[in-house]
């Protein structure tokens, strides 16, 4: 669904979506791991401090970029 909406939109690189509504917000970003590319989701209340959400959820992907992940059989 996100790539196809990145597709649409016709934007390069994109790596993070916010999606802000009455009720909260949503926020999606791509884990750009070698063998294992994730997309992770997060949902908060209303009142998140957006900057702070996005700076430890940019922390988060990029650990998980460079972490040992191996396919559950």
């Amino acid at each position: 669904m996100v790539s196809a909406f990145i597709s649409e939109i016709e934007l390069i690189g994109c790596q993070t979506i916010t999606i802000d509504a009455e009720n909260g917000k949503a926020f999606l970003t791509t884990v750009n791991h070698q063998h294992q590319p994730l997309v992770m989701v997060s949902v908060t209340n209303k009142d998140i401090l957006m900057g702070q959400m996005l700076y430890y959820f940019k922390k988060l992907s990029d650990s998980l970029a460079t972490a040992h992940i191996e396919k559950a059989s």
